[in-house]
């Protein structure tokens, strides 16, 4: 079982921090929340929630509420990713390329070109 450090240095199974996540996410008041509150209210680190926070983890969390999400919504999550991802945050470029991937044929060009966030990558690292 694969495991993470979490705040208070200890070890945790990836599965139940997941779950208590996703108990957080399901909560409409973790809306409004940032990374540092989302992973504090987890009992996380924000280095775990990097790790572990990933596009079906929030649509698990919206299905909880109730919710589906809509495509302008993701759109709008899409780009403020990759407003991260430019700032140099490693957790956010990693969703984007798994973004990317997943979305073969369905191209509304909200998001850069896997080339184009590779170049990005390249320049935030300074190669």
């Amino acid at each position: 079982m694969e495991r993470k450090r979490g705040v208070d240095g200890r070890f945790v199974a990836v599965r139940r921090v997941r779950e208590r996540l996703l108990a957080v996410l399901a909560d409409p008041s973790s809306d409004a929340m940032d990374e540092v509150a989302l992973a504090h209210k987890a009992g996380i680190g924000v280095d775990v929630l990097d790790d572990v926070l990933d596009e079906g983890l929030v649509r698990e969390a919206m299905a909880r509420r109730g919710e589906a999400i809509r495509p302008e919504e993701m759109a709008e999550v899409d780009r403020a990713m990759l407003a991260r991802a430019r700032e140099g945050h490693v957790g956010a470029a990693r969703l984007l390329y798994a973004r990317m991937a997943a979305r073969d044929e369905a191209d509304d060009g909200s998001l850069p070109s896997v080339e184009e966030l590779e170049e990005m990558v390249a320049l935030l690292r300074g190669d």
